[in-house]
């Protein structure tokens, strides 16, 4: 597989992640390909994989996966990762993650034969204890102050947070038809929509209302790609978290 088509594959296979349709992410292993997440035993068989995806999925049904980067040294393959969530499935803390880490594949015939996933599983534990917000705040030591402010100008944007959240998941859709919308690709949309996150979740707020216009970009995707209803909601919802923010 060349670069090119590697990076398509590992976009198609982000979406797929964020698609709350765990036999999607089985889709891009063989048959009787593994998944092995830390020190587990490996998920082997797509049936399997699908059961492992659909835990992560359970557990945040906001889940937002980013890819971070994909290199390839030799026959390895490291495809680098950060997911976002609210923990508000089924015995859920409530609490919101952000958490990294990465698969290394084997590849065979254009799908995954072996991933090998690692991430921080204490810390996932911890902020699906405290939240996100509360762990950063607890590693800043002498500067409380400036966690404090910090952590209070997150949660004032946490609404807003969610609905571009939902507008990713959305966007991330593997089926979706860009072909009228000013982005170029799916690619593109999940880079902007992942910028306005993180300059959101940092305590700014962007210039967001074009996104969310008639005829705007996301709306252009949504007639094309099924969803226009859910577009409508979630615009009004936008509308109304962003008059609560500037007035």
């Amino acid at each position: 597989m060349d670069s090119a088509k590697l990076n398509e594959f590992a976009t198609r296979y982000t979406a797929a992640w964020c698609s709350q349709n765990a036999a999607s992410v089985a889709s891009f292993f063989a048959e009787d390909g593994s998944l092995k997440i830390n020190e587990g035993s490996p998920f082997v068989g797509r049936a399997a994989i699908t059961l492992a995806a659909q835990g992560f999925m359970t557990a945040f049904p906001d889940m937002v996966v980013k890819m971070d980067s994909l290199s390839v040294e030799g026959s390895r393959i490291t495809y680098r990762w950060t997911l976002t969530g609210t923990n508000t499935g089924p015995g859920g803390t409530g609490k919101a993650v952000r958490i990294s880490g990465y698969e290394e594949w084997r590849s065979d015939a254009g799908l995954i034969a072996e991933s090998r996933g690692r991430f921080d599983e204490a810390e996932y534990q911890r902020q699906r204890k405290i939240g996100v917000a509360s762990v950063r705040r607890a590693s800043t030591g002498g500067a409380a102050g400036g966690a404090r402010s910090s952590g209070h100008l997150m949660s004032q944007f946490q609404a807003l947070i969610d609905v571009m959240r939902e507008a990713r998941r959305l966007l991330a859709l593997p089926e979706n038809d860009f072909s009228w919308s000013s982005w170029k690709d799916q690619q593109a949309a999940l880079a902007e929509i992942d910028e306005h996150i993180d300059i959101l979740e940092r305590g700014s707020l962007p210039n967001l209302s074009a996104l969310f216009l008639p005829t705007g970009p996301i709306q252009e995707v949504s007639l094309s790609s099924g969803w226009g209803e859910e577009f409508l909601r979630l615009a009004e919802r936008f509308d109304r978290e962003l008059a609560a923010r500037i007035t």
